[in-house]
């Protein structure tokens, strides 16, 4: 509705186990090509994962997701990071709705430039 694109980044695990969905999807073939597609993007969103701390790395913007680890010690380095812990270590009792009011605020604040 606000004109931003958003595309499903999709690894091994997501690949083997065949979580493509409705949304456009991006499989990079290696790490080279996943920094450059993160470099570009005005936002990435994940769990904690790979993925989240080499957007932090090329300067992406970050909505980290955990679940029971500790984002003090795990959370990506990065001044426009943000994350968001579930309740009691779950992530099924994290809601979309927080997840994407915590993304539009980021986006909304210019997190691209």
């Amino acid at each position: 509705e606000r004109g931003w694109c958003v595309e499903v980044l999709l690894g091994p695990v997501e690949r083997e186990r065949d979580l493509g969905n409705d949304l456009d999807s991006v499989q990079p073939p290696d790490l080279r090509s996943l920094a450059g597609l993160l470099d570009r993007a005005s936002l990435f969103i994940g769990n904690d994962s790979g993925p989240g701390h080499i957007a932090a790395a090329v300067g992406t913007p970050t909505l980290s997701l955990f679940g029971p680890t500790d984002p003090h010690i795990w959370a990506p380095k990065i001044s426009r990071g943000r994350v968001l812990q579930t309740a009691g270590g779950h992530m099924a009792t994290l809601s979309v709705d927080s997840v994407l009011q915590a993304a539009l605020q980021i986006l909304e604040a210019g997190g691209d430039d």
